[in-house]
This record gives C-alpha cells, sequence and structure tokens, in this order.
C-alpha cells in the first residue's frame, strides 16, 4: 500500500506535492494513476508522472515509464523512449531496467 491513510484522503497532499516539484510525490502520483489507488486509473497521467520524477533522477520511476512504453501499456509503446528511461534508470542503480530492455 502506497499510503499510511487512505489513497482518497492522501491525494490531494500528493498532488499539492507532485506541483511544487517534491520528487517522491510525483513518482507515488503515479503509481496511484496507474493503480487506481484514490483515484480513476489513468495511465496517460500516471505516464506523465512517472516523465516528470525520472526527469529529477527517480530510478523507479524512470524504470516504470520504461516498462509502460515498451509494452504499450496503457500508452502508445515506444521503443526508443522506453530505453532512454531505462539507461536513465540504469545510471541511477536500477540493473533490472536495462535488463528487461535488452531481451
Amino acid at each position: 500500500r502506497l499510503f499510511s491513510s487512505s489513497p482518497a484522503e492522501a491525494l490531494p497532499w500528493l498532488k499539492e506535492g507532485a506541483a511544487a516539484g517534491h520528487v517522491d510525490a510525483m513518482a507515488q502520483l503515479g503509481e496511484a494513476y496507474y493503480a487506481g489507488q484514490g483515484i480513476r486509473v489513468s495511465k496517460l497521467e500516471a505516464l506523465r508522472w512517472f516523465r516528470a520524477a525520472a526527469k529529477c533522477g527517480h530510478k523507479a520511476a524512470a524504470g516504470r515509464a520504461a516498462r509502460m512504453l515498451d509494452k504499450g501499456d496503457g500508452v502508445l509503446a515506444n521503443k526508443d523512449e522506453a530505453r532512454k528511461w531505462a539507461e536513465l534508470a540504469g545510471e541511477k542503480g536500477s540493473l533490472f531496467s536495462l535488463l528487461k530492455l535488452k531481451r
């Protein structure tokens, strides 16, 4: 579970934190949109927040964006962009992201 309180109660705080540039809030907001925790599922919004967090150096968000784009998980597949995010995640220490795209 992503939140200590209910997802619906945490969502306004995540949105505020993400809008203020807090990287972990961006990544968690992406997860909330991806999984529909406290909000309706929106893979496009999830990817938007994963990209934003990844641009700030969040390796898990970069890996998540890479996997979504590689598989076309609710978004148009884009292998080139997927590789970009996987490489960034790899630079930050996520070997898993690089190995998933090497197959």
